[in-house]
């Protein structure tokens, strides 16, 4: 022992033994303000220890509040780097921040001064041009066909559903930073991807007929590939070629049976997991839609959450899935994530699905949104809901894991 506490002094962290850190963290009972800094030692102990799964309610501008459902908690910490941002999703472990200044930032939050700045909001498929100094018209965009342009302010940019969703190949780490990344942009919903060193945006378009929008909602590296989900449930593939750099994405597989989104993209919102034991996992969340009074004439919350797995992508074939036998899905504005018992912490409840508002477009009028936040338990077909008298949370909640 004695010379394991030489090798601490000296800074060793990540080579001790992992049996000893599972008994430390034993004795701590799972505390989670202990936990978590815990975790944050070093690469080796975070990769080493289940996750916390924690919500980030980022309600003012310049500090952050996590809720940890476990012990329903509230956390109040203070981020100066996210000052003049909004937090815009989270993927492997990193939070992703959109700023007044054209910036698309990953930030660690245990380690707020650790961060990659991604390419620039201007440099995204559809902007035409970018001029800073033109107020109230900072960007022009170009969308719905090639003979119409128009102006967007950068509050607009940051605060609206221009960046909908950044999801990560890989986690990026200090001695291989290597990573790349896939955003769905725009109110049409496309696809762009870049590297790590990138300074710009790649558009991904599809091929063959193209519809008005392209309407995705989902997307994740799998295998080697790209695939995504659209709003009527038909998963696309686009494959890398030499250089990383992916070719347009073709229709891979029809949606599942029963996938009704009644020819409204609205109807349901859907998500797309690689899950552990090989193949795809598609999660369809449908809404209920309701009026509360004549300022909210529109509000809604999820009511059933359906889920679909497709064993081999070859096979373009999805069957439901009704329990979740080892883990807990989270999805909304993180990148979608199925986690093992063995990877989360041992208080997390299974088979449940916990989910975040990511109903963009509605949040964006600030009237009502970011409130469908809660927990769909699998065994009893139930929902909790976390803030059921809530009609507007702003900004919106995310799940950080």
């Amino acid at each position: 022992m004695g010379e394991c506490v030489d090798e601490m002094k000296n800074g060793r962290w990540a080579e001790l033994d992992h049996d000893l850190l599972n008994e430390i963290v034993l004795k701590l009972n799972y505390c989670y303000d202990d936990y978590i800094g815990i975790r944050g030692v070093c690469r080796e102990w975070k990769m080493a220890l289940p996750k916390v799964p924690c919500l980030v309610l980022p309600f003012s501008e310049d500090n952050t509040l996590e809720t940890h459902l476990a012990h329903r908690k509230i956390y109040h910490i203070r981020f100066p780097q996210l000052r003049g941002t909004k937090i815009r999703g989270s993927s492997h472990g990193w939070l992703i921040t959109v700023g007044m200044d054209d910036t698309l930032r990953m930030i660690n939050p245990l380690n707020p001064n650790q961060h990659f700045f991604l390419p620039p909001l201007s440099t995204l498929p559809h902007v035409v041009s970018y001029h800073p100094h033109e107020v109230d018209k900072e960007y022009l965009l170009q969308e719905f066909g090639d003979d119409i342009i128009y102006p967007v302010e950068k509050v607009h940019m940051q605060k609206s559903f221009q960046v909908q969703k950044v999801i990560l190949s890989s986690p990026p780490d200090d001695n291989n930073p290597d990573f790349m990344v896939i955003v769905i942009f725009s109110t049409l919903c496309r696809l762009a991807f870049c590297r790590h060193d990138s300074n710009k945006w790649i558009d991904i378009p599809k091929l063959g007929k193209i519809e008005y929008r392209y309407n995705y909602k989902d997307a994740i590296f799998h295998e080697g590939k790209i695939y995504v989900i659209d709003f009527k449930g038909q998963l696309f593939e686009s494959s890398l070629k030499k250089g990383g750099i992916p070719l347009p994405s073709i229709r891979k597989a029809p949606p599942p049976p029963l996938f009704d989104t009644q020819g409204n993209p609205h109807y349901n919102q859907a998500y797309l997991i690689g899950c552990p034991e090989g193949g795809l996992i598609m999660v369809a969340r449908n809404f209920n839609y309701y009026a509360v009074e004549e300022h909210y004439p529109c509000c809604y919350n999820s009511v059933k959450f359906d889920i679909y797995r497709m064993s081999n992508v070859n096979t373009k074939q999805w069957s439901r899935v009704f329990k979740l036998e080892n883990g807990a899905i989270f999805i909304g504005l993180n990148s979608s994530i199925w986690m093992t018992n063995h990877t989360l912490l041992p208080h997390g409840q299974r088979n449940n699905i916990y989910y975040t508002d990511n109903n963009l477009e509605c949040h964006y009028l600030k009237l009502l949104g970011g409130n469908d936040v809660g927990m769909f338990n699998m065994d009893e077909g139930t929902i909790c809901r976390f803030f059921p008298n809530s009609h507007l949370l702003c900004p919106p909640p995310v799940w950080w894991l």
